[in-house]
């Protein structure tokens, strides 16, 4: 039997061995066997899928639905404003999943009316893949890979997209001291070569590395929305760029009136109005190591959650455990076990906060989140004992059950793929950083 990385065509040049391990993480309400959208029908208020709703698909497409909002013309209503559906027999839930950003995007909804449903759902997807074409560093004529040659010698105008993507980062390098910086590519492209070694990268090569990264290069024009730089450092948005697209995803759902939705992308998530006679959507963290117990569970509405974390692409040598998540004052990854899962109302904002939470000191992560009114769990291993650190503000962690379903985002991680060929090295042994290279890191890889 072909897997789906087998059978779908991965986009954006993403590697597709990360769409399979993708589908092992995430809990879905939908089984995920065939080529393109996955599309199933659930009851309301329960997580198992009550029957296939496969649509035709050698039909062709439905025209775009209209978006009932005050921007469309006269007459129209605000997302605020929309009417409640009606609470009845016809509200069903549905999902919709396809491979996107390397990982598995999963839409889910309540609602009466499945046309409509699949005609949004079939937007948003391709809203998805349209900002995945923009943002990605796999793709080498993607707009963020072509913005390294484009703005040296002169300020270059970019996409509305890549500039939201660009302001938010700015933004997010200011206010957590340097932990998320997304002008580091040239460093994770580096550690992606070591993907599936037994090596660290050496010293070297990473020094190299930090001199052609680092948000100290990166001058945007806010009155011209332009980028230029004063070197060419390399883009990665892995920090920052699914949380945006999951924000993206989750308004244009709910400009159509599809308000009990909720949007994944790799556990990044932005949640709507609860699912019918529920007070929330339950959504249960990611545990520490692999095959190990969740955190809890929390019950939301109304806002986003991110987790981020090493459950995946930890790698040990020589007795030192380093995740893919990368500190851009040292290059080295920052040491484990650790996931942060963060609460805000946009998801760009939740997904940046959890890099950040794995990344600084406990006190400062909380300090940060407090300081912009988000809520923030720290989980650490020390020995046997796992030590959470939260803002006060944090919701009461419950136990699952086994009659209650629920979202299982993972952490934003995924199992270690080699995306790239390993440098030869006739000496095989672990390059170790030492002093205060050892010290806990920032950014993600």
């Amino acid at each position: 039997m072909m897997s789906i990385a087998d059978r779908c065509q991965i986009r954006g040049g993403w590697p597709p061995s990360i769409v399979y391990s993708l589908v092992l993480c995430i809990v879905l309400a939908a089984p995920v066997g065939t080529c393109g959208p996955v599309w199933s029908q659930t009851a309301p208020g329960s997580s198992a899928p009550a029957g296939p709703a496969t649509p035709d698909r050698s039909a062709p497409p439905a025209p775009p639905p209209t978006p009932n909002n005050s921007g469309t013309g006269s007459g129209g209503q605000s997302p605020a404003e929309q009417p409640e559906e009606p609470h009845a027999q016809g509200v069903q839930g549905y999902v919709w999943s396809f491979p996107a950003m390397g990982t598995i995007v999963t839409f889910k909804t309540f609602h009466h009316d499945p046309a409509l449903v699949e005609q949004v759902f079939r937007q948003a997807e391709a809203l998805v893949h349209e900002l995945d074409d923009i943002l990605t560093d796999y793709e080498p004529n993607s707009e963020t890979r072509l913005l390294s040659q484009r703005a040296v010698d002169r300020p270059a105008l970019v996409s509305d997209p890549l500039w939201d993507v660009l302001s938010a980062s700015d933004a997010w390098h200011s206010r957590s001291g340097g932990a998320v910086d997304p002008a580091i590519g040239s460093l994770t492209r580096l550690w992606r070569k070591y993907r599936g070694t037994r090596r660290w990268p050496n010293q070297a090569a990473i020094s190299q590395a930090l001199r052609n990264s680092g948000w100290r290069h990166v001058h945007l024009d806010p009155e011209a929305k332009t980028v230029h730089l004063d070197r060419p450092v390399q883009f990665d948005f892995g920090a920052i760029g699914k949380g945006y697209a999951v924000d993206r995803a989750f308004e244009l759902l709910e400009r159509f009136g599809l308000r009990r939705s909720l949007v994944n992308i790799s556990g990044n998530m932005r949640l709507g109005d609860p699912p019918p006679d529920r007070p929330g959507w339950r959504i249960e963290l990611a545990p520490l190591d692999p095959g190990g117990r969740g955190l809890g569970r929390v019950i939301l509405s109304n806002t986003s959650i991110a987790t981020s974390g090493d459950l995946w692409q930890a790698r040990e040598i020589q007795g030192v455990r380093r995740s893919h998540i990368l500190d851009p004052r040292t290059g080295w990854g920052v040491a484990g076990p650790r996931s942060a899962t963060a609460i805000t109302r946009l998801a760009i904002d939740a997904d940046a906060l959890a890099t950040a939470g794995c990344i600084l000191p406990p006190d400062d992560a909380l300090h940060l989140a407090n300081s912009i009114g988000a809520q923030l769990l720290l989980a650490r291993r020390s020995a046997s004992t796992v030590e959470l650190h939260r803002t006060e503000d944090f919701p009461r962690l419950t136990s699952p059950t086994s009659d209650a379903p629920a979202e299982v985002p993972p952490a934003d991680d995924v199992p270690p793929q080699p995306t790239e060929p390993g440098p030869s090295d006739p000496n095989p042994a672990a390059q170790q950083p030492s002093g205060s290279d050892r010290q806990p890191g920032k950014n993600d890889g």
